[in-house]
């Protein structure tokens, strides 16, 4: 991270360890008192002192970095851009841009009160946008279809200013 000069990016964890953090953290009563404010207080998972950390404009240089070649380039960069493109989740960043010649590729992170994406829309003039919508909840339902929404949203909104401002 730092050769790329993502200063604020700290993977420390992988994935698995991250949900055994979480599943630890919970105690006797399991993955169901994920939901209660008392173990939220407690998960190692949502104080970045203790875990994986970005920044929204750390991660829209890693996607402008992908996008350019610059973190691994040939058949590898194009692989990982696929990967990307098949981002199975519409209704969040997708969202904002419901339009058949606009692609849309991205990376959701979800933990306890957190829902983020953060991906890149190109449009077919050749236009490409790193965007990355990080948002945090009060609630602790795991649906919050008004918080996906806001996502895309954001996302549209920032874009558009971009497009105008490149005009």
């Amino acid at each position: 991270m730092a050769e790329l000069g993502l200063g604020s990016t700290w993977a420390v964890h992988m994935m698995r360890d991250l949900y055994a953090s979480m599943t630890a953290d919970a105690g006797a009563a399991g993955v169901a008192a994920l939901v209660e404010p008392a173990t939220l207080a407690r998960l190692r998972v949502l104080d970045p002192a203790h875990t994986n950390h970005s920044t929204a404009r750390d991660l829209t240089a890693l996607l402008a970095a992908v996008w350019r070649d610059e973190v691994c380039d040939g058949e590898h960069g194009r692989l990982l851009r696929r990967v990307l493109g098949l981002q199975a989740w519409s209704h969040r960043l997708a969202s904002g841009f419901p339009f058949d010649d606009v692609r849309v590729s991205g990376k959701t992170g979800t933990l306890p009160t957190l829902r983020h994406e953060a991906g890149v829309v190109e449009y077919p003039d050749g236009g490409r946008y790193a965007v990355a919508v990080l948002t945090r909840s009060a609630s602790t339902t795991i649906t919050l279809p008004a918080a996906d929404a806001v996502i895309g949203t954001a996302a549209r909104i920032t874009v558009d200013a971009l497009r105008a401002g490149a005009r």
